[in-house]
Parts: C-alpha cells; sequence; structure tokens
C-alpha cells in the first residue's frame, strides 16, 4: 500500500522520512548474520506542505527550502525569521506554527512565550557534527501585536504581498537589527584579512622578480575577532531588546567590531610594518560608526 500522508505534528516530524533495517538469516532462520540498512519506504509520502517548524528560505530561483541548522549561528540572529510573516533580507516566511498566535493567547501566556530551537548541524558526508538547542528570553510578548490585525491592513516594512505582519514595529527593529550586526561582522572579517596580507606580504623590493603576491589565507584574525565579537554582539542585541532601544544599530555593532578588531590586531600595532597595516585596514570598520544620514524634509 502507498504510504500515508502525516496526519499531524508528531507524524509531521518523524514519519516524512523513515529508515528501515533488513536482516539477513542463516540458512536455518534461526539467526542473524547480515544487516543493512536502507529507506524504509519504496514511494516518499504525499506532500502534506510546509513542515510548520521550520524557518522557509526563498532561493534566488523562488525555490523554497527549510533553512539549514548551524551550529554556529546563534538563535537570535533567527529571530526575526521566526517571527516576521514575509521578509526580505532573505526572502521567505516564518514557520507556519507561528500564524494565529496573534489575538489567541491570554495575556499570562503571552507575557511566559519563549521559542525553543533543536537541531543537528550536519556536514556533507552525512556525520553528525553536533546536536544543540537554544531558548529565547520571554521576549515574544513584545514582538508579536496582542491583537490581529485588521483584514484590510498593508503591510509597509517588507513590501510583501499577502497577509500583514501581525507583529509590533519592534520585531521589524530586531529585523534591522540582525541585519546590521551580520554587515558588521561581515567587514570585520573582510578588513582583518585585508590587515593580515597587509602585513604578512613581502615588500616589493624582497619579492622575487618584484610580481604579484599570491593570494593566501585569510589568516587567524578574522576567527579570533569573531569570537570575540559574535558574543559581545548577542549581549548586546538582548539587552537593547529588553529596554526597546535599538536606536542606531550600524553604529552600536560596529562599534563592537572595532573593539574586536583593535584588540586582535594589538599584538602587531607596536611594529611600523604592524601598524601601518592595522591602521590603513581599520577604516573600513570604522565607516560603520558615521552617523546615518538626516531625514529629507517633506515639502
Amino acid at each position: 500500500a502507498p504510504p500515508r500522508p502525516a496526519a499531524g505534528p508528531l507524524s509531521m516530524l518523524t514519519e516524512r522520512h523513515q529508515h528501515a533495517i533488513l536482516l539477513t538469516p542463516n540458512e536455518q532462520g534461526t539467526a542473524v548474520t547480515d544487516a543493512t540498512i536502507t529507506w524504509a519506504l519504496r514511494e516518499k509520502r504525499p506532500d502534506t506542505g510546509k513542515e510548520p517548524y521550520l524557518i522557509w528560505d526563498e532561493t534566488k530561483d523562488g525555490t523554497v527550502r527549510p533553512r539549514d541548522a548551524s551550529a554556529e549561528r546563534a538563535l537570535w540572529r533567527d529571530l526575526d525569521a521566526l517571527l516576521l510573516l514575509h521578509r526580505t533580507e532573505p526572502p521567505g516566511r516564518r514557520p507556519p506554527v507561528i500564524d494565529g498566535l496573534t489575538g489567541s493567547l491570554p495575556a499570562a501566556v503571552r507575557r511566559a512565550l519563549h521559542i525553543t530551537a533543536y537541531g543537528f548541524d550536519q556536514d556533507g558526508q552525512t556525520r553528525d557534527r553536533s546536536y544543540f538547542s537554544a531558548t529565547t528570553p520571554p521576549v515574544l510578548h513584545k514582538l508579536l501585536s496582542p491583537s490581529p490585525p485588521p483584514a484590510d491592513a498593508v503591510d509597509p516594512a517588507n513590501g510583501a504581498s499577502g497577509p500583514v505582519n501581525d507583529v509590533t514595529a519592534l520585531a521589524n527593529e530586531v529585523k534591522d537589527a540582525r541585519v546590521a550586526a551580520e554587515k558588521a561582522a561581515s567587514r570585520l572579517r573582510y578588513a582583518l584579512h585585508v590587515a593580515w596580507r597587509a602585513y604578512t606580504s613581502p615588500f616589493t623590493a624582497d619579492r622575487v622578480g618584484g610580481g604579484r603576491v599570491p593570494e593566501k589565507g585569510e589568516g587567524p584574525w578574522p576567527g579570533e575577532a569573531l569570537a570575540r565579537y559574535w558574543p559581545a554582539a548577542e549581549q548586546h542585541f538582548w539587552g537593547a531588546l529588553h529596554t526597546d532601544t535599538f536606536l542606531h544599530p550600524q553604529q552600536e555593532f560596529g562599534r563592537l567590531a572595532l573593539d574586536a578588531y583593535d584588540e586582535v590586531t594589538r599584538t602587531v600595532a607596536a611594529t611600523p610594518r604592524g601598524a601601518k597595516a592595522r591602521e590603513e585596514a581599520r577604516g573600513l570598520v570604522r565607516s560603520l560608526l558615521k552617523p546615518p544620514p538626516a531625514p529629507t524634509p517633506s515639502a
């Protein structure tokens, strides 16, 4: 008989893909001589739609797929993707299980509501790297609207068609803060790659034939700096969310990135070569501290 579709949340999570163990008996049929692990079903179960507990991202060709788990990515960086019905950076939608929560929960439950994520990070060779779990503080009452939006509401925040996001303005600030934090991390990594190459590349006079310096790895500095930056960024994020004060996220996370840059490169700052490499690339991170442009007055 063909496999039946998932009927509820338990079968949706545990029965979409199954394995079986095929046992090889001895000649008498009284003992097992071998075993093979294989797929349990000859045909896939009928598709019942998106798994309700996963974040869904849209690829460049329009394909919608579940977001991969990453043990190196803290849960706070996925908070906006867990809550925004529609989003653009990257495009996608939240887990369907969140739909319908707005306006359906008692106030005491809303104040205590949090999200717990479970996952395992698996490499391309199908060896499990790590299982992990993480839980947000009880902040969802700040981010989900206490009542559903009107049927004719328009959602200008994400520029997406379809139902309006049933979230507060603070939820969109969470998205902006996450984007700013990741931009600062990317700028920090690139700046330290540039600084490391400048510090370790031979001078023109020292090169054989005076030719172009071959490409090198990014060196140890980016990894060391990001190991400092991300915990500090997470602490700042939860603190800002607790006080509802995401005022200038690009500058705030830029300052944390600059602190990490300075700390990691401090050991070479006393040498002329190190000081030159450090200062020339430092501006790539320091530029994040520029205040945002003033809004243009309307006519």
